[in-house]
């Protein structure tokens, strides 16, 4: 998903893709929380 264009993101919003910088901007944040989940060892994570 980072390597999508405009079109892509059309396609995968139906026409109503958010703002490109904000996407990429969340989907970083989203990877940058994995990194430090797999740093917390399974036997400590807490699950909701």
């Amino acid at each position: 998903m980072k390597k999508y264009d405009d079109v892509d993101l059309d396609d995968m919003f139906f026409g109503n893709p958010p703002e490109k910088i904000k996407f990429q901007a969340a989907l970083k944040k989203i990877l940058d929380n994995i990194v430090e989940l797999k740093k917390i060892p399974t036997e400590k994570r807490k699950y909701d």
